[in-house]
């Protein structure tokens, strides 16, 4: 099971918004980051249901394009896809 960075940021206006470096376009936005959160769990199990109704194998983890986000919150999230 491949394993995803997510990285949280905190908007200016408060809000919450999260990705995946990893998986271009998974994305969730959100008051808190507690809703973010399950959001982009609910995204990255979305994109798992895709992936696997197209035949294709998930992309490998590996932090995405190596930018350095120092200063963002990042956490690992277990994806649903079974290599």
């Amino acid at each position: 099971m491949n394993e995803y960075v997510v990285v949280f940021e905190r908007a200016e206006d408060g809000g919450w918004g999260a990705y995946l470096p990893d998986l271009p376009g998974v994305v969730a936005l959100g008051a808190t980051r507690e809703e973010v959160a399950v959001r982009i769990q609910e995204a990255v199990d979305a994109y798992s249901r895709e992936v696997s109704a197209l035949g294709q194998a998930p992309p490998v983890a590996g932090c995405g394009n190596g930018d350095d986000r120092s200063g963002l919150t990042a956490r690992r999230l277990p994806s649903r896809v079974q290599l």
